[in-house]
């Protein structure tokens, strides 16, 4: 049976996105002037934990592919995007299966999505011992433009369960 490596995940809320107008279907909406500012933030927080994903899973929202776009800059590694329409608003089981189907492709993995889903299953994933303030801040949820990151030692992405991570850090912006 092959080893357990070391894996990383980052849970990443879209950044606040621009109101939603008549008519408009909310997976139309973009980012605001403000979301755009909050990724900057969240961006010095992503290079300063070294995140370079080989993978990341995306929702089909446009603000989430915005959210994507934004970051992509900082990543060291040319990434290979899953545009997931099912992470539209999914719940929790929904993404931990998104996950969990990427088998052992991928040792770094992003995942940007929404709420409430992303923060319920980062609360689920955090296993014993989580960085203390990481875990204070995910107690208040994950602001847009917010990420969970967790570190886990797994033989592949379909091995991760509840409680299977430890929780490192969790910013906003």
């Amino acid at each position: 049976m092959p080893e357990p490596t070391q894996r990383r995940l980052v849970l990443l809320r879209h950044a606040s996105a621009e109101g939603r107008l008549s008519g408009m279907d909310d997976g139309d909406r973009r980012l605001s002037a403000q979301g755009r500012g909050e990724l900057v933030i969240t961006a010095r927080h992503l290079q300063r934990l070294g995140i370079a994903p080989e993978r990341v899973i995306v929702s089909g929202a446009r603000r989430a592919l915005e959210t994507l776009d934004k970051l992509s800059m900082l990543f060291e590694v040319e990434t290979r995007p899953i545009v997931e329409e099912a992470l539209y608003l999914a719940p929790p089981a929904t993404v931990l299966s998104l996950i969990q189907q990427l088998g052992s492709d991928a040792r770094d993995l992003v995942v940007i999505g929404h709420n409430p889903g992303l923060t319920s299953l980062a609360r689920s994933l955090a296993g014993p011992d989580p960085d203390p303030s990481a875990l204070a801040g995910l107690s208040q949820g994950l602001a847009p433009g917010a990420f969970a990151y967790f570190e886990t030692a797994l033989e592949d992405w379909s091995d991760l369960r509840p409680g299977g991570g430890r929780l490192v850090a969790c910013a906003a912006p």
